[in-house]
């Protein structure tokens, strides 16, 4: 007799047949890859999904094609399978099942996150399953695949009633409508009486001389909302899908939704708000779990997404507590603080005893500003909070000695870095308010290491910040170059934090912000000549002459550092206060794009070509690397030996950047392959290329570039679509298995006036 094997069921409507997320009991080695043509096909394990890609597809369009066969995988009682997958641009995804009743077929088209049906038709036993993901135009691709299950309808619809009881008036845990609140901070931890008449006073000056109502923007899209219509299962972060149900997604998001509602309703005294955000806070009691989906609550399983979402929500309910505690009855305030210690910061400090790793990346920090909010409320309660508190405050210090590095530099880019400021910085500032300390007292001097950092990382836009430069996005929130430009008044952070107050209408949105504002200086810092960072490895260059103004930035690597982009080689400039060539920093996680984007073909390298996979230099890289060369006030000269992190493919490969001014700029590459028929040097831009004879031409709004095309080399240019905008990429091809490369590249300001365009 057949084994039967039986799906796992984790709630009474659904049962998992493949927890694909989980390398501690997935099946993915059961499985095998079919030979249907594709080139390039490889299927692995990662941390949280088992990603795929390929170089080219089938002639039918299939890329990766798994299969795993069962002697009897029993679904009785169950009324479909399904599989959740990411898929990548011009994609179909496709599910098949060897049933007794025959083989049952399901597809889904399209780009993204999908939950692909397959009806079983009362069929209750499968011998075969069969994943197939494809594209229509056989162009490389790559995406991932969450899990299989199973699913009874019936039963399913009975859980998520469970969800569907609670409305908005939360008698016995609200105060009634006709409450009139004080608007009186209960701990004045969020802000004193005093201080907010003082913000109130300027917001209302900001919006009578016709600045923007930038607190309520931050809530406008919420107002509508019915918190007790988003009472799920779970709740996701902010805009990261990847690790929750498609039906969940309308639900909850980790994203300061009450800490935003209360800022405002202090601020603008609006009672309706504040009642807002207590119901925000009523219907997080509700949410049953405090993570991001059920694959971090799989019973069978050891996976999950650390302390992100449960860190989010103690800040939420520390604003309320704190903001609108006066709406909410004293059963409701005990019922909120008990959850807060029991499934927030238990949660929360049992990742931080049990991994050492989140002290040396961004999340000990993304952690801290929730946690160190929770505590500091919570200590007005409770004194016997305040110890842990102080170790609290500990671990930030601890964990900044080891983020930060002896040159101030940071592993994963300025967009990670920012959570140190921002959130152990924030939290801090929760921390020295609660126990009575001045903040500057409090924040650890590893932050006072980073005006070169800073100098490095910064753009020369007049409407960015900074460099676009591994999994960078830009801030969305001003607290943490807040807290920078606070403390490093005579560094480049205090133009970063000018740039985003003015991309806000000239006012802060966060009263920590609005509260440091008054004691940062309003005058810009002149940004540095050249920087090197010598544990980073980070080289800047910024020059001015009569005809404009470069940056030259190329990324470094410190010895091992993880979670960083496959760019060792690659470089980018500005000019004139325009980026020319780009990095085109990241999409939302659970976007198929995020995974191309972290590789070589996005950054401005020389690639191998003629190849029968997509080309990946080592990653991370184990040794420490700095372009070589120097630089002043007129010239600058770099070049890197990368052969050792692309040493699968190139034999040789030597760069050299030298810009005799700050109007030119000459990129060699030597090159010997060891595989592949030739080379292609990539350059990304936002700028649409005008294609001649013998150049390139990038025009920007105020100036333009124009790229000298050898002979013996052939120009393509791609267009890909990334944040609802069109990169451009130039690839400028030869071949033959060694060479040499120089490209010459002329910057002007104005229009450059070059005969022949072609299609003119």
């Amino acid at each position: 007799m057949a084994e039967k094997t039986v799906p796992f069921r984790y709630h009474v409507g659904e049962a998992m047949v493949e927890p694909f997320w989980d390398p501690a009991v997935s099946g993915l080695k059961e499985w095998k890859i079919a030979d249907n043509g594709a080139a390039g096909v490889k299927v692995n394990q990662y941390w949280c999904y088992v990603p795929y890609e390929w170089s080219k597809t089938a002639e039918d369009g299939t890329g990766a094609v798994i299969y795993r066969d069962y002697e009897d995988l029993c679904v009785d009682g169950y009324d479909s399978l399904i599989l959740a997958a990411v898929v990548p641009d011009n994609g179909f995804l496709r599910l098949s099942a060897d049933t007794e009743l025959g083989v049952k077929s399901a597809q889904a088209d399209g780009a993204g996150k999908k939950e692909l049906v397959l009806s079983l038709d009362g069929a209750v036993k499968i011998t075969r399953i069969t994943i197939s993901i494809g594209n229509t135009t056989r162009m490389p691709a790559t995406g991932w695949i969450n899990w299989l299950g199973v699913q009874n309808d019936r039963l399913l619809e009975e859980h998520l009633k469970l969800k569907a009881q609670f409305d908005e008036k939360w008698e016995g845990y609200l105060k009634d409508e006709d409450y009139e609140p004080s608007f009186r901070p209960e701990y004045g931890l969020i802000a004193t009486e005093e201080e907010l008449e003082v913000l109130r006073e300027r917001y209302r000056q900001h919006l009578n001389e016709g600045g923007r109502d930038v607190f309520y923007e931050n809530i406008s899209t919420y107002l509508d909302m019915k918190p007790e219509e988003m009472i799920g299962d779970y709740m996701r972060l902010a805009d990261d899908v990847r690790f929750c149900r498609q039906r969940d997604e309308g639900q909850f998001m980790a994203f300061s939704i009450a800490e935003k509602l209360v800022q405002y309703a202090l601020l603008k005294k609006d009672k309706k708000v504040l009642r807002l955000a207590a119901r925000y806070a009523m219907s997080l009691m509700m949410t049953e779990n405090w993570l991001d989906g059920f694959i971090a609550d799989y019973p069978l399983g050891i996976w999950e997404h650390s302390a992100f979402v449960p860190s989010s929500i103690l800040s939420d309910l520390a604003a309320v507590l704190d903001g609108a505690g006066e709406l909410l009855t004293e059963t409701a305030k005990k019922m909120i603080r008990k959850q807060m210690m029991e499934k927030g910061l238990s949660k929360v400090n049992s990742v931080v005893w049990r991994y050492d790793s989140i002290f040396k990346c961004n999340q000990l920090a993304w952690y801290s500003y929730g946690r160190m909010s929770a505590y500091a409320v919570l200590s007005k309660e409770y004194s016997r909070i305040v110890p842990y508190m102080d170790l609290a405050a500990g671990d930030i210090a601890d964990s900044m000695k080891q983020a930060i590095g002896t040159d101030g530099g940071a592993d994963e880019g300025v967009s990670y870095f920012l959570y140190q400021p921002g959130n152990s910085g924030g939290g801090l500032f929760w921390y020295a308010r609660a126990l009575g300390k001045d903040f500057r007292d409090c924040v650890p001097g590893e932050l006072g290491r980073t005006d070169m950092y800073i100098d490095a990382m910064s753009s020369t836009m007049e409407d960015k910040a900074f460099l676009p430069v591994c999994d960078y996005s830009e801030p969305r929130d001003i607290r943490g170059l807040a807290v920078m430009a606070y403390l490093r008044p005579d560094s480049l952070w205090v133009n970063a934090y000018h740039k985003k107050k003015e991309e806000l209408g000239g006012m802060p949105n966060d009263f920590i912000s609005f509260l440091l504002d008054s004691e940062i200086p309003v005058e810009d810092n002149d940004p540095k000549t050249f920087v090197r960072l010598s544990q980073s490895g980070y080289v800047s260059s910024v020059r001015s002459s009569g005809e404009g103004k470069m940056k030259v930035f190329v990324p470094g690597n410190k010895a091992g550092a993880g979670h960083n982009h496959e760019d060792k080689g690659s470089f980018l400039v500005e000019y004139n206060g325009e980026q020319f060539f780009t990095d085109p920093g990241m999409v939302s996680y659970g976007s198929a794009q995020s995974r191309s984007l972290k590789m070589c073909d996005f950054h401005n390298m020389l690639l191998p070509v003629g190849l029968a996979e997509n080309p990946h230099p080592v990653n991370p890289l184990p040794y420490f690397f700095t372009p070589e060369g120097t630089g002043d006030e007129s010239e600058l000269h770099l070049s890197m030996d990368m052969t050792p992190s692309f040493d699968k493919y190139f034999s040789l490969w030597r760069r050299s950047l030298d810009s005799a001014s700050p109007c030119e700029l000459v990129l060699t590459d030597e090159y010997v392959l060891g595989q592949g028929s030739g080379a292609a040097v990539l350059l990304n831009t936002w700028f649409e290329p005008l294609h001649t004879a013998d150049s390139i031409i990038l025009q920007g709004g105020k100036s333009g570039c124009i790229i000298e095309i050898p002979e013996d080399m052939e120009a393509e240019v791609k267009k890909y679509e990334i944040r609802d905008k069109d990169l451009f990429q130039i690839r400028l091809y030869r071949q033959g298995s060694r060479g040499k490369i120089q490209l010459n590249m002329k910057f002007e300001p104005g229009i450059p006036q070059r005969p022949g365009i072609q299609g003119e």
